[in-house]
């Protein structure tokens, strides 16, 4: 019987979700998996097999050093020091990483232990982070100092904010700790990410292409009293959802769009308290997916205005209740429709493609059968076949 264990920040979220779900698929196929995290207030607690890594007091600690110095990951020595002796215990197969940016753990001993002990790894990138000087993500920017070593960066005073800038001693010691693992594959959720890689210094990887995946089973057409209840019948609803709304994520195009809208339109943003407009229907938080699968449903066009995504969950899951998306042409976005369910847009067309939206609504049935590529048993699948092969 073989033992995997997974490591991500977080067991909660996206990338939360993601991990336990496998863990679930893989002790379904008779593996043992255990999952760790950090610890915090937010962490769901009582997850079979899932453990913490360190303290809350101890990460709060490496958190402040990081916002001071620009170190990540630096500290943590107790938390991470318990936790390898715990996979000594463990004795893991393989191990699969995702995010590893929140200082919850010692990025040199973590490394220095998984090449000490050749175990095979799996490293899921969410994001930019592992091949970068500090950033999650460049593109804003325009920043392609990650491919020769990273200096003087523009984004250190964005997550994992720090008052000095260290990109040019992270980048180095990235590249050290990440490179020489003799048996790792990344995986990436976009083929606009996987492009990257072979520009990094994580180019000695092979690395594949696996979608992130949706549950169709929660994310289908589902009737509601939504249009009701905000009083939006006759209304063409433009939705946007994203949590939390920055101008990375579009929330200044959406402000701007709201004043834009003639009054056929209804402009809805989930995930945001009111934020700038009285022109606008604010859902601060939906208390279930299948809440979200209602208000997909109800509205006629998601619109994802995000300046970055790895992928573009949300285009996913509007499709499977249905409902087409407009989307500009940022990272991951542009893989997740074609023109059967969905239009690229940009500001300069952006009214033009929403009056032809109205006028000549695209097909639910359309929308519905593009989102079968992400399936979340496919991704399931693809998963646990790159195990068995790592396995081997």
């Amino acid at each position: 019987m073989k033992t995997i264990v997974g490591i991500n920040t977080v067991n909660y979220g996206s990338t939360g979700k993601l991990m336990l779900g496998l863990a679930e698929q893989a002790r379904a196929s008779g593996c043992v998996y255990k999952t760790f995290c950090q610890d915090g207030h937010a962490q769901i607690k009582g997850i079979p097999d899932n453990s913490f890594i360190g303290t809350w007091v101890e990460k709060r600690i490496s958190d402040a050093v990081n916002t001071v110095t620009g170190y990540q990951g630096a500290l943590n020595h107790f938390g991470t020091n318990a936790f390898l002796k715990e996979l000594d215990r463990i004795g893991p197969d393989l191990i699969h990483l995702h995010n590893l940016h929140s200082n919850f753990i010692n990025l040199e001993s973590l490394f220095a232990y998984i090449k000490k002990k050749d175990i095979p790894v799996i490293w899921t990138l969410h994001d930019c982070w592992a091949f970068t000087g500090h950033c999650p993500h460049f593109v804003t920017a325009g920043c392609e100092l990650w491919k020769t070593g990273c200096h003087d960066c523009p984004l250190y005073r964005e997550y994992p904010a720090a008052m000095t800038d260290r990109s040019a001693q992270m980048y180095e010691k990235k590249k050290q700790m990440f490179t020489g693992i003799p048996k790792m594959t990344l995986t990436v959720p976009s083929e606009w990410m996987r492009r990257f890689l072979p520009d990094s210094f994580l180019c000695e990887y092979p690395s594949r292409v696996i979608y992130n995946g949706i549950d169709r089973n929660v994310f289908r057409p589902v009737s509601s009293a939504f249009r009701e209840r905000h009083s939006l019948d006759g209304k063409f609803i433009v939705l946007a959802v994203a949590f939390p709304w920055t101008n990375q994520k579009g929330l200044d195009r959406m402000l701007a769009l709201a004043e834009k809208l003639d009054d056929t339109f209804q402009l809805v943003m989930v995930g945001t308290e009111k934020n700038g407009s009285d022109r606008i229907v604010y859902i601060p938080r939906t208390s279930s997916q299948q809440e979200l699968a209602e208000i997909y449903t109800a509205a006629d066009v998601l619109i994802n205005p995000s300046r970055v995504e790895s992928f573009g969950l949300v285009n996913a899951e509007a499709l499977a209740c249905g409902t087409p998306v407009l989307s500009y042409g940022a990272g991951g976005n542009i893989e997740t429709f074609d023109e059967s369910c969905g239009r690229l847009v940009d500001d300069a067309n952006l009214i033009a493609t929403l009056d032809e939206m109205k006028n000549r609504p695209l097909s639910p049935a359309a929308c519905r059968e593009y989102s079968r590529r992400f399936d979340l048993k496919t991704m399931y699948e693809n998963y646990l076949s790159l195990y068995e092969e790592m396995l081997k």
